[in-house]
Order: structure tokens, then sequence, then C-alpha cells
């Protein structure tokens, strides 16, 4: 605390006559020491006038500042400061001599009444038994809440004076009553006593009322940590917060195993759900808690693994994760095989072609429960193979060919072998699955193909084309930006192309018409590509009966 300021008031007076002044004080109708500040009359004894000169920290809040005043209505704060004694002093004279004189009044000591303190946490705090883990402990704000003054909603003091029990301290090591701030941290003993901790404001040499907070040394709520979803027949633990002097009374689900007298419990899981339970006694006081808990044969989501495609050599699936005393049963499609036995993990081998599907079921015996895991589906089991090879069944002389090789299903094949017989005069642009050719002999020729996958390769496929006289198209230039010329070449010396009538059409991949043009009569066609997007097209010519095709790549 800081010592008491002395406050001056200085007033020039003019004297009447020799006989000495005297300051007289009276408190405001409206003082109230639980605020911050003084508030009060000075006068000067009758007879006497002046002109008042007030300190810094006063504040006028009524009086005549005029030559001749004899009043003064003033208020000043840190009354905390203040509040042993106030000298108050002026100067006075008479008006016939015209002298002045020096006179001072000893005001206080003052009286404080200060407001009660109140706990931030109410009346009342529970600590946990035998918990010795620091503790905050805070009051409210110490304010003065009235609604006249000048100090309205300022601190009315910051120091308090704390009284704890015996064996308590604050972290900073003081025990039993000290000085301190409105908050404090408190280190309680190992304990399941009841008690107090006190408090009352402070200013100056001058206290407030004491409060007490009540200090209960119960059982907190708790909660059990631990799985709450865990494998059939595994050990797990399940544990609470443990207090010396404390039981525990565990409680598990039916079937499930285990007993304990501490603070944890190891578990050997059984069938089912349930909930697992714990009854805390002691401390003046009695606490259950309880977690739901799921056992699982498979963890959810569980799903066979293995590769999608089955090849004669055999291929490994399996299921993860299976809880102990669980048993795994298989099922498969018929162009698979496997042993027949449960167990885990299972190979199956390909007796077939196609597509294919396996299935698992966990089983715990003990608690009659099976699950049945999703189906794994087999993309493909066995070699790939191509049904047909689709394309045209003739073509011009040296007119582009196209071909595809047709899978039943997706079997995945990484591979694909193109060729031709006779393969002479036969060139070949292969594209995985798809080929285009170009014939320059006249003839019947076989296009063969056969694909690979990781089980092998595929047998040959077959079809036939037949390679004739007549016509082809010349596309120029090839791959084309905004503009091409379409061109229907003729093969044979014996038609004229000036005498030859034909139509145009050209497909984008979606097989949507771009463009068609009909009744041509010339050998040349121009044909625009501008708001096309890149990609290849078809370019077809209708000649009678005769379609001609070619394709066109629009490239930017």
């Amino acid at each position: 605390m800081k010592k008491s300021n002395i406050i001056s008031f200085l007033a020039l007076l003019l004297c009447l006559n020799s006989l000495g002044a005297t300051i007289n004080v009276n408190w405001g109708t409206t003082a109230n020491y639980q605020k911050t500040q003084v508030n009060c009359y000075f006068t000067l004894s009758s007879g006497y006038i002046g002109t008042w000169s007030l300190p810094e920290n006063a504040y006028v809040l009524q009086n005549n500042t005029t030559l001749g005043s004899d009043n003064l209505h003033v208020q000043w704060k840190n009354i905390e400061a203040n509040a042993n004694t106030i000298v108050i002093g002026a100067f006075y004279g008479g008006i016939l001599n015209h002298w002045s004189d020096w006179t001072d009044r000893v005001i206080g000591p003052l009286t404080l009444n200060m407001p009660a303190p109140s706990f931030s946490s109410g009346s009342t705090l529970n600590i946990p038994c035998h918990a010795t883990s620091p503790v905050s402990i805070s009051l409210n704000s110490y304010i003065n809440s009235a609604t006249n003054g000048i100090d309205q909603g300022e601190t009315i003091t910051s120091h308090f004076e704390w009284t704890l029990p015996s064996g308590w301290q604050t972290t900073g090591g003081q025990t039993g009553t000290f000085v301190s701030a409105s908050s404090i941290n408190v280190i309680p003993p190992s304990s399941a006593t009841t008690t107090t901790i006190s408090v009352r404001p402070k200013a100056y040499s001058q206290y407030g009322p004491t409060v007490s907070l009540q200090i209960t040394r119960n059982l907190n709520n708790f909660y059990i940590s631990g799985e709450n979803s865990v494998a059939y027949n595994s050990t797990v633990r399940y544990e609470v917060p443990s207090y010396p002097g404390v039981s525990y009374l565990w409680q598990l689900p039916l079937g499930w195993g285990g007993s304990s007298n501490e603070n944890y419990i190891d578990v050997t899981t059984g069938c089912g759900t349930g909930d697992v339970k714990v009854t805390m006694t002691g401390c003046n006081d009695s606490k259950t808690s309880s977690l739901p808990v799921t056992s699982y044969m498979v963890p959810p989501s569980t799903t066979i693994t293995g590769d999608p495609i089955v090849c004669s050599s055999g291929t490994q699936f399996k299921v993860d994760n299976v809880a102990n005393g669980c048993s795994v049963t298989w099922q498969c499609s018929s162009n698979l095989s496997f042993d027949n036995q449960p167990g885990t993990p299972k190979t199956f081998t390909a007796i077939g072609t196609g597509a294919g599907w396996i299935k698992a079921n966990v089983t715990a015996t003990a608690c009659g429960t099976t699950v049945l895991l999703p189906t794994k589906n087999i993309i493909w089991v066995g070699a790939p193979v191509i049904t047909y090879i689709s394309g045209p069944s003739s073509v011009n002389v040296n007119q582009p060919a196209s071909f595809t090789a047709q899978l039943s299903f997706d079997s995945s094949p990484t591979n694909y072998y193109w060729t031709t017989s006779p393969s002479s005069g036969v060139t070949i642009y292969p594209d995985g699955r798809y080929a285009s050719m170009s014939f320059a002999n006249l003839g019947t020729y076989q296009v063969v193909a056969r694909a690979q996958n990781s089980c092998g390769w595929s047998d040959y496929v077959i079809t036939y084309v037949n390679v004739s006289n007549g016509y082809y198209l010349s596309i120029s230039p090839n791959p084309i930006t905004t503009e091409a010329t379409i061109e229907l070449v003729s093969t044979s010396t014996e038609k004229a192309m000036k005498e030859t009538e034909w139509d145009l059409e050209v497909y984008d991949a979606m097989q949507t018409m771009k463009s068609k043009v009909q009744k041509i009569k010339s050998n040349r066609q121009t044909l625009s590509t501008s708001g096309w997007k890149d990609g290849v097209y078809i370019v077809r010519a209708i000649i009678g009966k005769d379609v001609i095709s070619g394709k066109l790549v629009v490239k930017r």
C-alpha cells in the first residue's frame, strides 16, 4: 500500500481582522465509503472568504470559485492510498488590514465500509480427493458498482488477505494468512477432508468483510478410457483415474472375462455387445461410469483381398484381421477351384474362363454368429478371350481399313498381337485392341489377332477381308487444322472418274454426322473443319452400293 497523500487546498484570503480562521469539514450526504473516492464539503469559519485553488487529483462537484467564496464541495480518488488521514490547509486573512496566515485541518482516519467479495466458482468448489495438482481460485471483479460518482466501475482495491487451511500452500510457497491479488494458485494436500479457504479485501490498514469458499474433496465425474469396438477373443485394457483410498468394482458384458480391484482391468472380450462398468467408492462418495462396447469377428469394412484376375497357376485371396477363435469358409464360381477347406489365406485356380466371384464367411462358433463379407468379383478367370474381330469384309487396294479385337468381358489384356496371311504388301498400324491396315495387292487375306494378360495368351482369332481393284480415299493434308481435300481415287483404268457420282459423309467418334455432301460430280471435294474438336473422324464415300472409309485427324 502507498502512504497517505497530503492534499492541500490553497485559498487567497483578504483579512477583515486578525482573528484566526478554521476549516470546517462536512461529509456529503451522498458519501459512500464503498467507493474509491472521498466526497465532502469544505468551509471556512464565519467571516472569511477566498478563492479556492484545487490540487490535481480533486474534482469539484459544486462551489463558487470567484473571489469571496467560503465553501467547496469536492471529491477525490484513491481512497485506498489515503485511507489513513488527510490534511486540509488554506491561507486566510482579514479584510481591513489585508494580511493572510495559514490554517489546516487533519481529517481522518477514514473508516472504509468495503463490500464483501465473491468467488468466481461460487461458494463451493470440489477438488478430487487426494489430488495434489495446482488449482486456481479467483474472485469476481471487485469494482464500484454504484451509479453515481467519478469512480463508477473502478477497482475498489487490488489487495486481499487470504487464509489457507493447514497443509495447503500456493504455488509460490505461501501458507497460512498472507496478502495477495484477487487470484491465487493453490496446491491441495493429499486428503479427503472438507475444509474452507477465506479471504477479505484490504485497503491500507483496513479490511472488508471475510468470505469463505467451502472446499469439498469428493470424487469427480469420470470416464472409462479404452476401445469401444474390439476384436472378439482379444485382450484389451480399460482404465479410470487412480486415487488413494478409493476402491474399484468392475462389471463386464456377459461372456467377457476379467477381474480387478484396481483402477484398470485387462479384459478377454466375448461375443456381442454390452457395457463395461466401474464403480469408484471413497472420499465420502461413490460414482459409476459405463462404456458401451462391441466385439467384432473382423473389423468393420473388412473385404476379401486378392488380384481380380485368377490364372490356372493359382491366385491367393485372404481375409485380414480375423479374430482369434473364428474360422473362415469359402465359396466360388464354377470356373474357379479351391481345396474346400476353411482358413485364410486361400488359393483359387482357374478351371475355365470368363467372369467369376469369391465369397467368404467368418464364423465364431462359441457365439453362434457368422459374418458374410462382401462378394469379391473376379474380373476374369484365365487367359483373355477374343470373341471376334470387327472390321470391313472387303476393301479396295491401298484403302486404309480398321479392325477391332472384340472381348466378351474385360479380361485386362496387357498386350495384343496383329498379323495377316499372306503378309506381303500389307502395312499394319497396331494400337492395342485396334489396328489399321492397308493392302497393296488384290486377293483374300486373313486378319489375325490374339491378346495377353497375366495368365497368358489367348487363342488366335481370324477374320477375312477381300481386297479388290476399285476406289480409295486420299485425304490431304492429314492431320489438318481447318480445311482438307478429299479425293476419290480409282484403282481401275476402266472407270472414268468424270462419269462417277458419289456422296461424302463425315462422322465423329460418337458416330454423330458432322458433314454430308451429296451428288458430287468431281473426284475432289473440299471439307471445312472449322469449329470441330481435335480428334479422329471417319470419312465415308458412297458410290452406288459401295462404301469406302478413311480416317481424318483434326489437330490444331
